[in-house]
């Protein structure tokens, strides 16, 4: 199964002042690393804050989007393969 990490809903972040300046920062593991559910695989620099973005499911992490690119509400940011 395939699994997509988005960036998170928060109601801040669709506010008009900050849609523009979000920041996909950097990876924690490299693409095709195992990683576990609930870790945090990603930060998100944003003008309020920094968001971990952990691993919705365990498995491979197969695509991610490049480090230090602008992302947007409901982008996809990798994804993920189930271990078989």
């Amino acid at each position: 199964m395939i699994t997509t990490i988005m960036l998170p809903k928060m109601g801040w972040i669709g506010m008009p002042r900050y849609r523009n300046r979000i920041w996909l920062g950097r990876w924690n593991k490299p693409n095709g690393a195992e990683i576990q559910a609930d870790e945090v695989i990603a930060l998100i620099d944003t003008p309020v804050s920094k968001i971990e973005i952990r691993a919705p499911v365990s498995g491979v992490l197969f695509w991610m989007k490049k480090s230090n690119v602008k992302v947007h509400l409901m982008d996809v940011l990798g994804v993920i393969f189930d271990k078989l």
